[in-house]
């Protein structure tokens, strides 16, 4: 595991500034109004974010094709058209 990163209190402004001090508001709660940590758990929620991306994106691929196949009738294309010229 990686030891924590120190931060000086010029990098710790400079980063606030640029994630912006709303969006680490919850986290400075979180974090009893320590920045160095505060930042961590924004960082740790933004690799949280990444790992779960892609089984996200598995899950809602699947979801939307279930939900289509069901909305699908038998000899119909998508969503009941047919999928033959009427004549």
């Amino acid at each position: 595991m990686q030891p924590p990163f120190l931060y000086e209190n010029h990098s710790l402004a400079e980063l606030t500034a640029a994630v912006s001090q709303e969006r680490l508001q919850h986290y400075l709660g979180i974090a009893g109004g320590d920045a160095a940590q505060a930042l961590r758990h924004y960082m740790w929620n933004t690799a949280l974010s990444d790992a779960l991306y892609g089984p996200l994106q598995g899950l809602e691929i699947t979801l939307r094709n279930k939900i289509r196949d069901r909305l699908v009738l038998p000899g119909h294309g998508e969503l009941g058209r047919a999928s033959q010229p009427l004549r």
